[in-house]
C-alpha cells in the first residue's frame, strides 16, 4: 500500500513538472518577410528538374475515399508561405473547373529563384500546370494572395520592388482566364510606410478591395482598385489599428458586401478580434464589432495570428474562423492546448463557438522550433459552395512525430456543418495520410467551391514536407511539394423549405421626424435562422445605405448614428432566411428623418471653400457650424470620432454658392473629442470639437 502510494505521489509530481514545463511564455515570433536566408542543418534534397512549363503533377491515392491529393509541379526549399492564413487557391465559381493557384516557392536550395509562381488546373484539381512568374524577368514577388473576376481572369496580390519602388503590394490582374499573362498596377507606400502582406477580395461588379500592413507598425489600411487600366485608379489607403501579421481576411457576400475581420494591434487591442463591413467599395466601413476581447484578468484566452472568413451561401452573413489559446500582450504557449472557433452573427447569438479542441482530436504539444508561431491546433480556413449552407473548416493540428530537432509534424483536419454554422460535425477529421510521414503547414481554401443543393468538393492547398519545422529558422531542411488537397462531401440532411413573408412592426410607414438611429422592428418569423434588413434611399434599393444581417430571436435592429442622414427619406424591407433559402422580402416602407435646417447667412459668394470653427465650443448639446462655397456642388458635413470612425452624418446636399450655417444636435453620441469635416468637389477640411455631458 505504501509503494502504491510511493508512486502515485512520483508520478503526481512527475506529471505536475511536465506542466510547469510546458507551460513556459515564448516571445511572439517576428513575421516572417521573405527576405529570410536559411540557417538549415542536415541534407537539401536536389530540386526537381521537371519544374516548368506544362509539367503535370500526379494523383495521390489516400486512405479517405473521399479525399483526392495531388502536387503541384516542382519542389520547394522556401518553406514558410504565410503568417497567418495563406490565401493561395481560387476556384472559378463560372468556369468551375478552373483552380487557380499563386504561391511562393523556391526551386533553388539558395532560395534564388524565390518567387510568386502561377498555376492552373483546367480539370478541377486532378492534373496542374506551372504557367510563369508574377513579372518575368523582375525582381521577386512574394506572399500572393488570390482571387479573381467575373471573367475568370486570377487577380493577385503580392509585394515586391518592381519599377525601383520600395518593397510593398502590388496588384496583378491576368488579361484573361488561365493566360498567366499579369499586368502590374501600384498603389504606393500606405501613409505608414511601404504595405507588406496584402489579402484581396473582388466584387461581383470587378472592383478590387485589398488590406496591407506596414512592418512593425499598429497600424494596417485598406484600399479598393476601382479601375484596371493602367497605372489603376485606387480610391487611396485608408487606417485601421490592427495587427500586421497577416492577422486579417476578407470575403464579399452575393450581394456585393465586403467583410474585413482581422486582430486588433499589439499595443491597443492585443489578441483581440474584430469584424466590420463595406458596402462602398472599401470607401468607407461599419463601427467594428468585438468578436473576440482578451482579458489577462482572467483567463487570458486570445486570438492568435490567423483568420479567415466567407459569407454563408443562404444566410449571406459572415462566417469568421480564428485560433484561441492562453496568450500575454508579448508571448505566447505553444505547448498548451488550443481551440479553433466560429462565429457568426446569425449563429449562437453571436457568440463564438468551439468547433474544434481536444475533446475531439488528441493533444499533442508543438515543440522544438516554433519561430512560425503554430500552436497545436491552428491556422483555420473556411470555404463554402457556390450556394446552399454548406460550410468546411479545415486547420491543422500537431501529431505524435517529432522531427530530429523535436519540432512536431503537422496533419489537417477538418470539420463540416450543413446548416450554414448553426452545427458541426466532426466529419471529415483527419484528411491527410498517415504515410508516408509528412509536415503538413500552411494551409489556404478556395473561398467558393463547386457544388450541389447536397455536396461540394472543398478545394484546398498546403505546403507538405518531409520534414518537420520551419528550416528557413534552423529546422533541418526537407523536400517541400504544394499540394492540392480535395475533400468531396456529402450533406444528407435535406435543408428546410426557406421562410415566409415577414411583416414590418416600426416605424410605421410614412413616419416623419425620425432619429438618425431609429430602431426597426418587424413580427417575429419562427421559420427564420436569420433576418436581413435592407435600408435605402429609393424604394428599387438601387442606393443602398443598409445590408444587415439579424440574428434569429432578435427582430430588431438599432441603425447605428454613422449611416442616415437628416431630412431624407429612406425605404427599408426585411425577410427571413434559413439554410433551405431566402424567404420573401416584406412589403417595402418609408421614413423621414428629423430635417436640420441649413441657414442661408449672406449673399456673399466666398471665393474659396472653407469650413469655421463651430460657436459654442465645447457644447452641450447643441452647436452651430458654419461653412462658405465659392460653386454650386454637394456637401456633407460628418462627425468624426477619435478612432477615424463616422460617428454621425449630419447633412449631405447639393448647396448654391454662399455662406450657410447648421444647428446640430448632438445628444445622442457620448463625451468627447470629435472632428467636424467638410467635403465638397475633392476640398476637404476638419475642425476639432468637444461635446461635453
Amino acid at each position: 500500500m505504501i509503494a502504491r502510494v510511493l508512486v502515485a505521489l512520483c508520478l503526481y509530481f512527475i506529471a505536475a513538472g511536465y506542466r510547469d514545463s510546458v507551460s513556459q511564455v515564448h516571445l511572439k515570433p517576428p513575421p516572417f518577410t521573405g527576405l529570410e536566408r536559411k540557417g538549415t542543418s542536415g541534407r537539401l534534397f536536389e530540386a526537381n528538374q521537371r519544374y516548368g512549363i506544362n509539367a503535370l503533377s500526379h494523383p495521390v491515392v489516400t486512405a479517405n475515399p473521399y479525399v483526392n491529393i495531388s502536387y503541384l509541379p516542382g519542389y520547394t526549399y522556401y518553406d514558410v508561405l504565410s503568417n497567418g492564413a495563406p490565401q493561395n487557391i481560387w476556384q472559378d465559381p463560372v468556369m468551375t473547373s478552373y483552380i487557380h493557384a499563386a504561391v511562393m516557392t523556391a526551386n533553388d536550395s539558395g532560395l534564388g529563384d524565390l518567387d510568386t509562381r502561377y498555376f492552373l488546373s483546367t480539370d478541377r484539381g486532378q492534373s496542374w500546370e506551372y504557367l510563369g512568374t508574377m513579372f518575368q524577368g523582375g525582381p521577386p514577388s512574394l506572399f500572393p494572395a488570390i482571387s479573381g473576376m467575373s471573367s475568370g481572369a486570377a487577380i493577385v496580390s503580392c509585394q515586391n520592388a518592381a519599377w525601383q519602388t520600395p518593397v510593398r503590394t502590388k496588384i496583378f490582374y491576368d488579361q484573361g482566364a488561365g493566360f498567366g499573362s499579369f499586368t502590374q498596377l501600384d498603389p504606393s507606400n500606405t501613409p505608414g510606410g511601404p504595405g507588406l502582406w496584402p489579402r484581396i477580395a473582388v466584387t461581383p461588379t470587378n472592383n478590387i478591395v485589398f488590406v496591407s500592413s506596414p512592418q512593425d507598425s499598429s497600424v494596417s489600411y485598406t484600399n479598393s482598385l476601382v479601375n484596371l487600366a493602367p497605372p489603376g485608379t485606387f480610391t487611396g489607403y485608408v487606417p485601421y489599428t490592427g495587427d500586421n501579421k497577416e492577422s486579417y481576411a476578407l470575403a464579399v457576400s452575393d450581394q456585393g458586401v465586403i467583410g474585413h475581420a482581422y486582430l486588433g494591434s499589439d499595443n491597443l487591442d492585443p489578441n483581440d478580434l474584430f469584424y466590420r463591413q463595406s458596402t462602398d467599395n472599401g470607401i468607407s466601413w461599419s463601427i467594428p464589432l468585438k468578436i473576440w476581447d482578451w482579458n489577462p484578468q482572467t483567463d487570458s484566452i486570445g486570438c492568435y495570428r490567423s483568420v479567415s472568413m466567407v459569407f454563408s451561401g443562404h444566410f449571406n452573413s459572415p462566417c469568421v474562423v480564428f485560433t484561441t489559446s492562453k496568450l500575454t500582450e508579448t508571448g505566447f504557449f505553444p505547448e498548451l492546448p488550443s481551440k479553433i472557433r466560429f462565429w457568426s452573427p446569425a449563429v449562437n447569438s453571436g457568440v463564438p463557438l468551439v468547433i474544434a479542441d481536444n475533446n475531439y482530436i488528441p493533444f499533442y504539444p508543438n515543440t522544438g522550433n516554433t519561430s512560425d508561431g503554430y500552436l497545436p491546433l491552428c491556422r483555420p480556413v473556411i470555404g463554402r459552395p457556390t450556394s446552399t449552407g454548406i460550410l468546411m473548416v479545415a486547420f491543422l493540428a500537431a501529431t505524435e512525430h517529432i522531427g530530429s530537432d523535436s519540432s512536431r509534424y503537422y496533419a489537417v483536419y477538418g470539420v463540416t456543418s450543413c446548416n450554414a454554422g448553426m452545427s458541426f460535425q466532426f466529419i471529415p477529421g483527419r484528411l491527410t495520410p498517415l504515410q508516408p510521414l509528412r509536415d503538413w503547414r500552411y494551409l489556404s481554401i478556395s473561398p467558393k467551391n463547386y457544388g450541389s443543393p447536397t455536396s461540394v468538393v472543398f478545394q484546398m492547398l498546403c505546403l507538405s514536407d518531409s520534414a518537420a519545422g520551419p528550416s528557413l529558422t534552423g529546422s533541418p531542411a526537407g523536400r517541400g511539394q504544394i499540394a492540392n488537397i480535395r475533400y468531396e462531401y456529402y450533406c444528407f440532411d435535406p435543408p428546410p423549405f426557406p421562410p415566409g413573408i415577414t411583416y414590418l412592426n416600426s416605424p410605421p410607414n410614412g413616419s416623419i421626424n425620425m432619429p438618425l438611429n431609429p430602431v426597426m422592428s418587424w413580427i417575429e418569423n419562427f421559420a427564420a435562422e436569420y433576418y436581413e434588413l435592407k435600408i435605402a434611399r429609393d424604394s428599387n434599393f438601387t442606393d443602398e445605405v443598409l445590408f444587415q444581417s439579424i440574428p434569429a430571436g432578435q427582430h430588431q435592429f438599432q441603425v447605428p448614428l454613422s449611416i442616415l442622414i437628416n431630412n431624407v427619406t429612406y425605404y427599408w424591407k426585411v425577410r427571413a432566411a434559413n439554410s433551405g433559402g431566402n424567404g420573401p422580402y416584406s412589403s417595402v416602407w418609408s421614413f423621414a428623418t428629423t430635417p436640420v435646417v441649413i441657414t442661408s447667412i449672406s449673399t456673399e459668394v466666398p471665393d474659396k471653400f472653407e469650413l469655421y470653427q463651430n460657436y459654442p465650443n465645447p457644447f452641450n448639446p447643441s452647436t452651430r457650424i458654419r461653412f462658405g462655397i465659392p460653386a454650386t456642388t454637394f456637401v456633407s458635413l460628418d462627425l468624426i470620432d477619435i478612432s477615424g470612425r463616422i460617428a454621425m452624418k449630419i447633412t449631405g446636399t447639393v448647396l448654391q454658392p454662399g455662406m450657410y450655417e447648421v444647428l446640430v444636435d448632438a445628444g445622442q453620441l457620448p463625451s468627447g473629442s470629435y472632428l467636424c469635416r467638410m467635403t465638397a468637389s475633392g476640398f476637404i477640411q476638419t475642425r476639432k470639437i468637444v461635446l461635453i455631458k
